[in-house]
């Protein structure tokens, strides 16, 4: 079974629950799951109207996104492949289709988004989620390394061009500089692991 780390306060919700056996169907656990980590401030029990719609917009379903924070191994120590799209830096990453397993959707968004097909998972099956971001999705990130080191940031044809506009192969302190703070958690995860 898959053990999640969320990121998020307090760390205690975390450990109360298990939510690596939280699939993306599994609404009424997820939902559960949200009612602790966002519990209705006291302020808002007194009206049941507002108490309704406060625990039905804490726990809307979420949708869920997969992705890899690739790294690579060099003389100089390890390098995480981050995307730029716009302006925003990531790790490869999509969402999980209707009956694709997590894992298999983070692979495959490698894949289409840079060509890499060699991912090996010496970690585990280990990942990361993020807090819900963007109207409820989730972002899981799993951690495995490549031999690749030429990217390939293939045109999409819906598109006309590639999805992301470059890609760098960068050092722990170069992806923190980068990333939004909604990725730092998974910079700082994925350094853990490989020291």
């Amino acid at each position: 079974m898959d053990r999640a780390v969320v990121v998020h306060d307090p760390p205690a919700i975390a450990q109360a629950y298990d939510i690596g056996s939280i699939n993306r169907r599994d609404n009424a656990a997820r939902a559960a799951y949200w009612q602790v980590a966002a519990p209705i401030p006291e302020s808002l029990q007194a009206s049941p109207v507002t108490s309704l719609l406060y625990t039905r917009l804490m726990s809307r379903p979420t949708r869920l996104s997969a992705g890899v924070v690739v790294v690579r191994e060099t003389p100089e120590g390890w390098r995480y492949l981050l995307l730029r799209a716009y302006t925003h830096w990531d790790f490869p990453k999509g969402m999980v289709e209707d009956g694709e397993e997590p894992l298999a959707a983070a692979v495959r968004e490698v894949r289409e988004e840079t060509c890499i097909d060699d991912l090996d998972f010496a970690w585990g099956e280990d990942y990361i989620e993020t807090k819900p971001y963007s109207r409820g999705k989730v972002a899981r990130y799993y951690l495995a390394k490549t031999s690749t080191a030429e990217v390939v940031l293939p045109v999409i044809e819906e598109l006309g061009r590639p999805e992301h506009n470059e890609y760098r192969w960068v050092d722990e302190a170069e992806a923190l500089r980068l990333v939004s703070a909604r990725v730092e958690p998974v910079v700082r995860w994925a350094a853990k692991r490989l020291s």
